[in-house]
């Protein structure tokens, strides 16, 4: 209650977490310096795949069990020169009621010189009133790749499918020196999404995107590839194009559910190990 009350006085809070990535005399990826002040916590680094012990796996989580309006939380992640990394939430975000101002959330990834890092986080739930500001910034070395996932979903638990506020996405990919490579961005409001508007969202109200970059990406193979896993799962209407300056692959899909949602992201997150190391992505349990 007392956190409310804060908000309502137009307390802002901020927190950041960052975690480097770098690899020990013996090849394995290790959590080589972190920090994390509230509301977030990192867990220690896992070696979860049995086919790529080398890789480690990092759980972030947060203590304030959601985004409120006047949060301005940062998380940074860097792997350097040939760390491989896959970063997600324990649990999925929930971006609470508003009665005023906004949250936002700024995630900045810098992936090293022959390094990998998947960036993976479970979707954000809006739920009536949310207002979200999201802003994702990728920092792309020569030989590095990266799989970057973000998806939200609208939820009203009173059951009266009362809209969200709005969520605002911004998504960048840089070389280090900072030349732009990919640009997306994105606004929608609850209210637009409860219109299923044919042409816009139509019966659909959760969406999905999964960015898969690095030179490996680039090649016509991949977006075949990935229509193929697409193929599978009917339950989602998806599409997959090139990036620009042959930064990669991205796909963008619209479900109804999201368990359908989860589900092809998941898949398509998979095919993408698959085709950089010949082996499938052991399942998270969470």
């Amino acid at each position: 209650m007392a956190r409310a009350s804060a908000m309502d006085r137009g307390q802002v809070t901020e927190g950041r977490a960052e975690a480097v990535f770098a690899v020990d005399a013996e090849g394995r990826s290790y959590l080589a310096r972190q920090y994390a002040s509230y509301p977030f916590h990192l867990c220690r680094a896992q070696y979860l795949d049995s086919d790529q012990p080398d890789l480690a796996s990092l759980y972030l989580q947060s203590s304030a069990g959601g985004l409120f309006a006047g949060d301005r939380l940062t998380i940074t992640l860097t792997t350097e020169a040939g760390a491989r990394a896959h970063v997600t939430t324990q649990a999925s975000t929930i971006a609470y009621r508003m009665a005023d101002g906004e949250a936002q959330q700024t995630v900045e990834l810098a992936v090293g010189p022959d390094s990998l890092l998947e960036y993976l986080p479970d979707p954000t739930i809006l739920f009536p009133q949310a207002r979200l500001r999201s802003r994702l910034s990728l920092q792309l070395a020569a030989g590095a790749r990266a799989i970057v996932g973000e998806a939200f979903l609208p939820h009203d638990p009173g059951g009266a499918a009362e809209p969200f506020g709005c969520f605002e996405s911004e998504t960048l990919v840089m070389t280090p020196s900072g030349e732009l490579l990919a640009l997306d961005r994105f606004r929608v409001t609850g209210s637009e999404i409860n219109a299923r508007s044919v042409g816009a969202n139509g019966r659909f109200a959760m969406q999905g995107t999964l960015l898969l970059l690095g030179e490996e990406f680039a090649a016509a193979s991949t977006c075949e590839a990935l229509r193929g896993t697409l193929a599978t799962h009917p339950a989602v209407y998806g599409g997959v194009s090139a990036l620009p300056n042959d930064a990669g692959t991205w796909v963008r899909l619209l479900a109804a559910e999201g368990a359908a949602l989860t589900a092809a992201m998941t898949a398509l997150w998979s095919a993408a190990r698959y085709r950089l190391t010949g082996y499938v992505p052991e399942r998270r349990r969470k």
